[in-house]
C-alpha cells in the first residue's frame, strides 16, 4: 500500500513537471512571435490576426494592430477581414 501511494505521488509529479515544461515551450514561442510581429507593427507592415497550431492545438491565437483606426478598433484573434476582389 505504501508503495503504491509513493508510486502515485512520484507520477503526480511527473506529470506536474511536463505540464511546466509544455507551458514554458509555448509561452516562449508566443514570445518569440510577438517579437517578430511587433517589428513588422512598427514599420507599420502588419496589422491582423494569428493562429499558430498543432496537432489540432491551438499554440498561439492573438490579434495585431488595428482592424479600424478612425475608431480605435484594435484586432482581436476573432476579427472578421473582409478579403476579395472586384
Amino acid at each position: 500500500m505504501k508503495k503504491k501511494i509513493i508510486l502515485s505521488v512520484f507520477l503526480l509529479g511527473l506529470f506536474i513537471c511536463n505540464v511546466n515544461i509544455v507551458i514554458a515551450q509555448q509561452n516562449d514561442l508566443e514570445k518569440k512571435v510577438n517579437d517578430y510581429i511587433n517589428a513588422y507593427i512598427q514599420m507599420n507592415q502588419f496589422s491582423g490576426s494569428i493562429l499558430i497550431a498543432k496537432n489540432a492545438k491551438v499554440l498561439v491565437s492573438k490579434g495585431y494592430g488595428y482592424s479600424n483606426y478612425e475608431y480605435d478598433i484594435k484586432n482581436n484573434p476573432e476579427t472578421k477581414f473582409r478579403i476579395g476582389s472586384l
